[in-house]
């Protein structure tokens, strides 16, 4: 039972997990298509990187700007109009055809974009950090962990006794049938030569059960006659 509540308890939380990283990729490949023609997450394009445009602005502000900037440069939004004037006053295209999973799922990917690439830098930095220095002792000198290698060892060790084991069971099986088999060609052989004699003792036994029990019924028959003679008189 505890068990079970464990399970469900990390199922909870790795649901939600993967249903950002879901929408973490199609933003990302939304963001392709869409913007990546003028803009860059890290660097300055024809408009300017936006790596730190939610964590700085939000996400209301970003959904606005993206949908239909002119209509939020015309509110007098304060931020809106400075990237307007920095950039010349250069127009950018209303992505107000977005459905708002789609709108939603570019902003996931630009919320986490900074996040995202944290985590691989964290994920790159031990296997850069080996490459000029002493190899860790928990790992071979082709960045293969020892323990993954003994496991393999272990393994590929109960995979040559097992085999070893199945063999010679099936061997020892073939030898027990094989003997199996001649003891009983050898019985048919025996009871194949001696079948006359065998028929010879039945019928030496059925022929002495007959004569006894013959000679029973003729001597109750004698006494029975005798009695009658005796009576007759």
């Amino acid at each position: 039972m505890k068990i079970m509540k464990k399970f469900l308890l990390l199922l909870l939380v790795s649901i939600p997990t993967i249903m950002y990283s879901q929408e973490f990729e199609k933003g990302k490949e939304l963001f392709q298509v869409n913007c990546a023609g003028c803009h860059n997450m890290e660097k300055r394009l024809v408009g300017p990187a936006l790596e730190n445009t939610i964590e700085l602005q939000g996400r209301d502000w970003a959904s606005k700007w993206i949908s239909n900037n002119a209509e939020l440069i015309k509110t007098g939004d304060a931020h809106a109009n400075e990237v307007y004037n920095e950039y010349n006053q250069m127009a950018m295209p209303a992505f107000d055809y977005l459905k708002p999973e789609e709108l939603n799922a570019i902003l996931d990917y630009m919320e986490g974009f900074k996040k995202d690439k944290e985590a691989k830098v964290a994920v790159a930095a031990p296997a850069a950090s080996t490459d000029g220095g002493e190899q860790p002792t928990t790992q071979s000198k082709n960045g293969i962990p020892v323990g993954l290698w003994i496991l393999i060892v272990i393994t590929l060790a109960v995979l040559v006794v097992s085999a070893v084991i199945i063999i010679t069971s099936l061997r020892l099986l073939d030898s027990h049938f094989a003997k199996i088999k001649v003891t009983n060609l050898e019985l048919m052989k025996k009871l194949d030569l001696d079948t006359p004699e065998i028929n010879t003792q039945v019928e030496k036994i059925f022929d002495k059960e007959v004569t006894k029990r013959v000679n029973e019924k003729v001597k109750n028959l004698r006494n029975d006659i005798d009695d009658k003679l005796k009576n007759f008189k």
